[in-house]
């Protein structure tokens, strides 16, 4: 299918639909990242959602991981600040769950993918058996990301990331990422004879 370089194409097309994937999400949901190209995908993702006949695909899979992946960064700055010691998982688990922080925090990354309602289409795979899922390579892709991939073939959708792994598929693919671009430029060059 390809790969667009958006730094070339910076305007989302209507009636396009759309998956982002999760190190896309993650900052736009508040995960602070030190990379400048995660503002490049939150204005995207506005322009996204200012179409009005483009949707942005969601499946259960990948709102659990953006959850669990937020609970944990919070978690984990509680950590730090509270200046503990040990082992991080058991803090998690123990204290930082049971806080008013968590219950704070899960509430607040909730309201945060709700507000995004009018232009989120929550679907899933269509498989007809569990090979289809289970079937794929995980030294190309790992399994959330091979679950998205799906998910982008199953609807027709243009997977939006900035991870290399998605440099070869059968489904459209935009990205920031230089390297992912130039990789994809790589394989379609002929061979020299």
């Amino acid at each position: 299918m390809g790969i667009t370089f958006l730094q070339n194409s910076p305007n989302p097309q209507e009636g396009i639909r759309y998956v982002f994937d999760s190190n896309v999400w993650l900052p736009i949901l508040g995960l602070e990242n030190k990379e400048s190209l995660s503002e490049h995908y939150k204005l995207y993702f506005s322009k996204v959602f200012k179409l009005s006949d483009s949707r942005i695909l969601l499946c259960p899979i990948q709102i659990s991981e953006l959850v669990n992946r937020l609970l944990r960064y919070h978690g984990y700055k509680q950590f730090v600040k509270a200046d503990k010691k040990g082992d991080f998982n058991d803090y998690y688990k123990r204290v930082y769950r049971e806080s008013s922080g968590y219950k704070s925090q899960h509430q607040s990354i909730l309201d945060d993918i709700e507000s995004y309602r009018s232009h989120i289409v929550l679907c899933d795979v269509k498989v007809g058996n569990l090979d289809e899922v289970l079937d794929y390579n995980p030294s190309k892709l790992d399994f959330n990301d091979h679950y998205l991939y799906l998910l982008a073939k199953t609807h027709g959708a243009t997977i939006i990331t900035d991870d290399r792994d998605f440099s070869s598929l059968d489904v459209p693919v935009g990205t920031f990422n230089k390297r992912l671009y130039q990789h994809y430029k790589d394989t379609i060059v002929p061979k020299a004879r």
